[in-house]
């Protein structure tokens, strides 16, 4: 089953999207600066790197710390 967002179901193109915000998130980038390369609000930029964060922080088995240490 493929996962959702809303009303969207989401493909690898959506995860590949998702991917390269959060790489410029953790470069430094804002969330402000981020949205307008991707045509979304600020706010979507900021819960969809907020959510996968979250996930990997508690799903990915490793400590808290070393997990965090890749963020922003």
């Amino acid at each position: 089953m493929m996962p959702y967002r809303g009303t969207h179901t989401l493909d690898r193109a959506d995860d590949e999207r998702d991917l390269q915000m959060l790489a410029l998130r953790c470069k430094g980038f804002p969330a402000s600066a981020i949205a307008p390369r991707f045509g979304m609000a600020r706010g979507s930029v900021l819960r969809i790197t907020n959510d996968i964060r979250h996930a990997d922080t508690t799903q990915s088995g490793e400590p808290l710390e070393a997990v965090a240490a890749g963020y922003w």
